[in-house]
């Protein structure tokens, strides 16, 4: 049996939190593997979703750096032959436990094109250091696998000496677990549907742009007035984001709504969801609209949304961030009858991504 680790810093409601929980459950029903989930800190939302064959195991309630020693100890206590990470600081602390744990096998996970972030020179002293994490660290991993081709080239860009080390594979999203929550029954008396009712679900903060989504509400609401929004979602915005409902007279037409457990029985009952996002590396909540047969409205921004909707052909890609647009096209989007896309589920399926995973992180085994 082999035993593999997954290491994130903690299990927050975040994409890449959740798609190593869907890969560590996927991995954990196959006889091959013995699977473990470290965690620097314990308490995330996620914890509660890993299969009883997970073993989660606490780095002891330590910040990220601090994380370094104790990450080896566990290695070695548990035999663990191959690593997962994801992330640029994460994927530096597994890069760097090769150094010192003979025959180690890191597998590095690169969730986020950074161009953006850094073209607008924001997001800190990490998003700044991160490309130089992918240069000068990424070479020493066994395998770079990218959540999309635009992720790919991002990484390329940053040391194109690893190209012959770096894959794209999509993430894992869609299971029937999915399709079975998405038609749970919706108790909650502050989600009425509209006239048109339309929805996000997404982390409250820069990345996620939802104050264009505001924006956006305001221009519909003149196109449209009995509609209804709703945000799934908590993050440090959210009371600039409250403000900016209260200060368009939005209050009855857009609802915060918090974090949500299930938010797939939200997303089947809406009829547009909306992606306002400066960046995202995938676009994981995408694909779990269409799973749910809400079809979806998506900036082109970097670099998965593109190569989603282009592949399911389930929504509607607007080139340019303005409320006007984006307005128009959440009306076109609902008015448009389009074709189910539940036969291009397979190509996101937790079970084939989990198999890809396999095929190329275990090929020499």
């Amino acid at each position: 049996m082999i035993n593999v680790a997954f290491y994130v810093p903690k299990l927050i409601g975040g994409g890449a939190e959740r798609v190593f929980v869907n890969l560590a459950n996927e991995l954990s029903e196959m006889s091959e593997y013995k699977v473990f989930m470290f965690v620097s800190r314990l308490g995330g939302v996620y914890e509660a979703e890993l299969k009883e064959k997970v073993e989660l195991i606490s780095l002891g309630d330590k910040t990220l750096f601090k994380s370094i020693m104790p990450l080896q100890s566990k290695l070695k206590l548990y035999s663990i032959s191959h690593l997962i990470c994801g992330m640029p600081f994460p994927n530096l602390l597994g890069i760097f436990q090769k150094f010192f744990i003979n025959k180690l096998h890191v597998t590095v996970v690169e969730h986020n094109d950074l161009r953006v972030q850094l073209l607008e020179k924001t997001g800190g002293w990490r998003k700044k250091l991160s490309p130089k994490i992918i240069k000068y660290s990424y070479g020493f991993a066994d395998e770079v696998i990218c959540v999309s081709k635009g992720v790919q080239e991002f990484v390329n860009i940053c040391n194109r000496k690893i190209s012959h080390k770096v894959t794209t594979i999509y993430n894992p999203i869609f299971s029937f677990e999915l399709i079975k929550k998405s038609n749970h029954p919706i108790d909650d008396c502050d989600f009425k549907k509209g006239k048109l009712t339309l929805i996000t679900v997404a982390r409250l903060n820069r990345q996620k742009n939802l104050s264009l989504f505001i924006a956006t509400c305001c221009e519909l609401k003149k196109l449209m007035p009995d509609f209804r929004a709703y945000i799934l979602g908590e993050g440090e915005e959210g009371a600039l984001l409250q403000r900016k409902i209260l200060d368009n007279n939005l209050q009855d037409s857009v609802k915060l709504m918090g974090f949500k457990k299930n938010p797939y029985n939200y997303i089947k009952c809406s009829d547009v969801f909306l992606l306002t996002s400066k960046w995202e590396g995938f676009g994981n909540v995408l694909v779990e609209s269409a799973a749910c047969g809400t079809p979806v409205v998506s900036i082109n921004c970097p670099s998965g949304p593109k190569e989603i909707i282009e592949n399911l052909n389930f929504g509607i890609l607007v080139e340019q961030s303005k409320p006007e647009l984006l307005a128009k096209a959440v009306l076109e989007c609902f008015y448009t009858d389009f074709e189910s896309c539940a036969g291009k589920m397979a190509e996101y399926s937790i079970e084939n991504i989990a198999k890809k995973y396999t095929k190329v992180i275990f090929k020499n085994i």
